[in-house]
């Protein structure tokens, strides 16, 4: 039986409300963890299928609310769209906060990452620091799709275009098509849905295109769905899910 339980994680930055999902019996034991980040304009509870699924195969998933999301809402969230990269990195924080908080029921040291959408986004920047990653309806090319973004969104107009560069430069630490390289030793997993509009597969497709073949993309995959548009259909829940269980599996076996 799979349990979740609201907690409020005490933060520097705001505390942090989360859910965290568990097997009933395994509440206190040390079990390998994921933190799973939810998407724009959504919440930790909109996650709780993927959440579930995971727990199912023994971990223990937490999933935080967002800056101005969930219960850290703040008025509109339509009001937030020019802090979207300021919400991305403060869930960047959140992890560390969350790592810290339950390093004592983390086993054999295994944290895994995981989003959709906004928060994929989250999970391919986080990789900088961790190991393990899933991302649903994320893409490798951070700089390229902040670029998109902000055309989209039509910022120019409303912030200088010299501040806009630079907050966008900013984030080219974090472009896993910067320095592909890093993936040589990490393990991550895209999923994307070939007809998706608002995280556009096409940067996801260019970036395997590009990296085809070369010997540190050996650990890092690609599943797509065709014609699906963007949103997770079951069988890209289930996958995360076994990816997670394999990827345990590879680094029970490296220590």
């Amino acid at each position: 039986m799979i349990t979740i339980i609201e907690k409020t994680i005490p933060s520097e930055n705001g505390d942090i409300p989360v859910l965290e999902v568990v097997a009933n019996d395994k509440i206190n034991s040390k079990l390998p963890l994921v933190i799973f980040h939810h998407g724009w304009k959504g919440c930790k509870e909109k996650v709780l299928p993927q959440g579930y699924a995971i727990a199912q195969k023994g971990f223990r998933v937490v999933m935080p609310d967002a800056f101005y999301h969930g219960k850290r809402k703040e008025g509109s969230i339509e009001d937030h769209m020019l802090e979207f990269w300021k919400i991305i990195l403060n869930s960047l924080k959140d992890e560390e906060v969350i790592k810290k908080f339950y390093q004592d029921k983390i086993k054999d040291d295994f944290v895994g990452i995981s989003g959709i959408s906004m928060g994929a986004i989250t999970t391919v920047m986080a990789m900088n620091k961790n190991d393990y990653g899933v991302a649903l309806m994320g893409t490798p090319k951070i700089v390229k799709f902040a670029h998109y973004l902000a055309d989209k969104a039509n910022a120019a107009e409303k912030m200088p275009k010299d501040l806009l560069e630079k907050q966008i430069n900013f984030l080219a630490s974090y472009d896993l098509s910067a320095h592909p390289e890093i993936l040589a030793d990490k393990h991550l997993h895209f999923w994307h849905g070939t007809a998706d509009k608002v995280v556009p597969f096409k940067y996801t497709q260019e970036f395997f295109a590009e990296n085809q073949g070369k010997d540190f993309m050996g650990n890092t995959s690609l599943t797509t769905s065709e014609g699906v548009k963007h949103k997770v259909n079951i069988e890209a829940t289930v996958e995360a899910a076994q990816k997670f269980a394999e990827f345990y599996q590879i680094h029970k076996q490296s220590l």
